[in-house]
């Protein structure tokens, strides 16, 4: 499955790696490009800690990293089985 994630805040990055463990395709989109690369770069630094601990191999750690592609633009996210929307919410 090919799945769009819209933000890559806290709840983006943890819906992210779930469909990424479960092998699916992330296509992982912040308006902002450095946020989205912030934000892969968390990931990679979480996985590194379960790597450490002995929960992950390197092996996994780069397949489930490879899951994970990081776009610029929502034109780029055709063909995707389901699109979610994790944007933070300012309620002011």
């Amino acid at each position: 499955m090919r799945v769009l994630v819209y933000g890559t805040g806290t709840m983006g990055k943890g819906i992210s790696q779930i469909f990424a463990q479960n092998d699916h395709k992330v296509l992982l989109y912040n308006p902002n490009i450095e946020s989205s690369k912030r934000g892969l770069v968390s990931l990679d630094n979480g996985f590194e800690k379960l790597v450490t601990k002995g929960k992950l191999t390197v092996e996994n750690k780069n397949n489930i990293l490879n899951n994970i592609e990081i776009i610029d633009s929502l034109e780029k996210a055709t063909d995707v089985d389901l699109a979610i929307e994790a944007v933070s919410e300012n309620m002011e």
